[in-house]
């Protein structure tokens, strides 16, 4: 089986991967494909010169183009050799007559009717479409969509101990959705006793509240532990999420994981959901401190996360859609 992967982005340098959690699980399914499946795989992505690379054994070529439909264009005239095409952002479809695949890694195409009716139209142009959100099987019920969470480093993000402290940490990309301005409400209720840490720069702020850090943007996995180390709790206020990695990584490294209360979240976190909207129900939860039941919950998350989110349960899954679109289709996708 050969896959050709089509991407906007994947490698940053010539040995280093985007740091985007999308490019992440992209590289995790590949690479456990190759080891456990002998896939063969082929990445094209869109960059800034023509350019062709060999990431740890697996051929990367880079489009020169400055935009997306530029890519599309360029990448159409291309003859490619495999019997998939795999598009990791959808967006990027153009039409051919392999087998497609692909991913939708957000809520975008289930928040407006215009969207919904886009996404419509790109079920007909795919074999499969991989969501990681079951919120898209019951708004579209279409048997071409393949309900897949997203899976982590199981043995990267392990950690044994449980120790509270008053430290919070904020680990998602602070964009309008991830509703960072939640968070420095918060601190302004909880009170001095309490620090939280971001995952930004500080230079986009201007705040005045000394308890509140920042440890940089786009910051690789090993840092963003040493945080879920640090701190007790970490929070996730976001208005949207499909499948946040940040979460299943809290849960793994048993943390006081509290998120608020939405259907993407929903789906596979189990304590604590609570209402953004209800700020001082946070401060409520987060001021309990830490007892038995507390501990029990952090247990609970871990368990779960460990069970069903790993990679190796997501490269199952992947490999098993991959080989049944083969055997119902063939290598043409008709």
């Amino acid at each position: 089986m050969k896959i050709v992967v089509i991407t906007d982005v994947f490698l940053k340098t010539d040995s280093e991967l985007f740091n985007r959690g999308s490019v992440i699980i992209l590289w995790h399914i590949i690479e456990g494909c190759i080891k456990k499946y002998n896939v063969d795989f082929e990445i094209y992505q869109l960059g800034n010169c023509d350019l062709v690379v060999n990431y740890k054994a697996v051929k990367v070529n880079v489009i020169k183009s400055s935009s997306i439909k530029e890519y599309i264009k360029k990448l159409n005239k291309i003859n490619f050799e495999c019997d998939i095409l795999h598009f990791n952002n959808i967006d990027c479809y153009f039409e051919n007559e392999f087998i497609n695949t692909g991913i939708v890694h957000t809520n975008a195409y289930i928040e407006t009717n215009k969207n919904k009716e886009d996404f419509k139209n790109k079920l007909k142009e795919f074999n499969s479409i991989v969501v990681v959100n079951k919120d898209y099987n019951r708004v579209f019920n279409n048997k071409n969509i393949k309900f897949i969470p997203n899976g982590i480093d199981l043995k990267l993000f392990n950690y044994n101990k449980i120790k509270f402290n008053k430290k919070i940490f904020f680990p998602n990309n602070p964009t309008p959705k991830k509703n960072v301005a939640f968070a420095f409400e918060l601190m302004n209720k909880l009170g001095s006793d309490y620090k939280l840490y971001v995952a930004d720069d500080k230079n986009k702020y201007n705040l005045k509240n000394k308890n509140i850090k920042f440890i940089g943007r786009g910051v690789s996995q090993r840092k963003m532990i040493r945080y879920y180390k640090k701190c007790f709790y970490v929070i996730i206020p976001s208005l949207s999420e499909s499948c946040s990695l940040c979460a299943l990584e809290a849960m793994a490294m048993k943390n006081r994981l509290i998120a608020n209360d939405i259907s993407g979240l929903k789906n596979y976190v189990e304590h604590k959901l609570i209402d953004c909207n209800n700020i001082d129900l946070w401060v409520k939860e987060i001021k309990k401190g830490f007892n038995e039941d507390i501990e029990k919950e952090i247990i609970d998350n871990c368990g779960i996360t460990k069970k069903y989110y790993g990679i190796d349960e997501m490269v199952n899954n992947y490999y098993d859609m991959w080989k049944e679109v083969l055997n119902n289709y063939g290598n043409k996708r008709n």
